[in-house]
């Protein structure tokens, strides 16, 4: 059973209605009061905004270096709505210290790169696995959000896809080698 936004709207009021009760009947000193509302106020900011986190929605941080693509999504640009457009992929880090597991990332559309997850796309569904790996123009910052006056936005990545050879791939983990048929019976 999930409860979603409706528990964690439950679990502020709980709180807050704890801390109202604190501030108004205990004999504690005033400065102790206010110490304590304003922790609680900060830790409840911070978790509101690190919850979609949680929820595991589509990261704009740090793109790994060498990734295995396990599939994407694309959102063009639509000029009557005014949405900027978006790549959304699924992969997962190929650094040795990395956690394994598989992560959600955006970036900034682009008709560059859509032609290049495109590809990689039209390769993972004939069962081919994709890495990937990712140049930074002049050694910036991969995928970190910048901010200029007008808004937010992602410096440019450049990606690159090859064929992972077979059986390194997340799909070909419990896949035995290719092995020579057995020879006829005499």
């Amino acid at each position: 059973m999930t409860l979603g936004f409706s528990g964690l709207v439950a679990a502020y009021v709980v709180v807050a209605s704890a801390l109202v009760v604190l501030g108004l009947y205990s004999r504690w000193p005033w400065r102790l009061k206010a110490t304590g509302i304003a922790l609680t106020t900060a830790a409840q900011v911070g978790l509101y905004y690190s919850f979609p986190l949680l929820l595991g929605w589509p990261t704009e941080l740090n793109l790994p270096r060498k990734f295995e693509l396990l599939g994407m999504y694309m959102q063009e640009p639509d000029n009557i709505t005014g949405a900027r457009g978006d790549i959304f992929f699924w992969a997962i880090d190929k650094d040795v210290k990395a956690d394994g597991r598989p992560r959600a990332y955006r970036v900034d559309f682009d008709p560059a790169l859509k032609a290049v997850f495109q590809e990689a796309a039209g390769k993972l569904a004939k069962n081919m696995p994709q890495q990937g790996s990712l140049e930074a123009p002049d050694d910036s910052p991969m995928g970190i959000p910048w901010r200029e006056g007008k808004g937010t936005g992602q410096k440019s990545v450049k990606v690159n896809f090859s064929d992972m050879p077979r059986g390194e791939g997340a799909a070909g983990k419990d896949t035995p080698p290719p092995t020579a048929p057995a020879p006829p019976a005499p």
